[in-house]
C-alpha cells in the first residue's frame, strides 16, 4: 500500500480538532465558574487554577491571558473575554472539521481510484 500524505494530514487535523474541542470544554467550565456568584474572588482563582494549568499545556498564551483576566476581578472584563474566546474556538473547530472532511473525501477518492470495486 502506498503512503498517502493526506492520511497523515487527516490524522494531524483530527488531533487539532480534538485539542480545540478540549480547549472549548475547559473554557466553558471556567466560564461557568466565573458566573458562580457564591464563589469569592480567591475561591474562583483557586478553583480555576487547575483548569487554566490544563489549558496551558496546549495553549499557554491563552492560559496566561485568562489567568491575568481572572486576577483582575472585573466581572465584565472576565465575561467579555470568555465570550470572545468561546466564539474564536468555535470558529476554529468548525474550520478544522470542514478541512478534515475535505481531506477525508480526497483520501476516499484516491483509495477508490487505487482499489476500484469489482462489479
Amino acid at each position: 500500500m502506498s503512503h498517502i500524505p493526506e492520511k497523515d494530514l487527516s490524522h494531524h487535523l483530527h488531533n487539532q480538532e480534538e485539542e480545540v474541542h478540549n480547549n472549548l470544554f475547559i473554557i466553558n467550565k471556567l466560564y461557568k465558574l466565573c458566573n458562580n456568584n457564591s464563589l469569592s474572588e480567591v475561591e474562583l482563582v483557586e478553583k480555576a487554577r487547575p483548569l487554566i494549568e490544563s489549558l496551558g499545556k496546549t495553549n499557554p498564551i491563552v492560559a496566561k491571558e485568562l489567568y491575568e483576566v481572572l486576577k483582575s476581578g472585573d466581572l465584565e472584563k472576565i465575561n467579555g473575554y470568555f465570550k470572545a474566546e468561546k466564539a474564536k474556538l468555535a470558529e476554529d473547530l468548525q474550520r478544522e472539521i470542514k478541512e478534515h472532511k475535505g481531506i477525508n473525501q480526497k483520501i476516499n477518492r484516491e483509495t477508490n481510484d487505487e482499489h476500484p470495486t469489482i462489479s
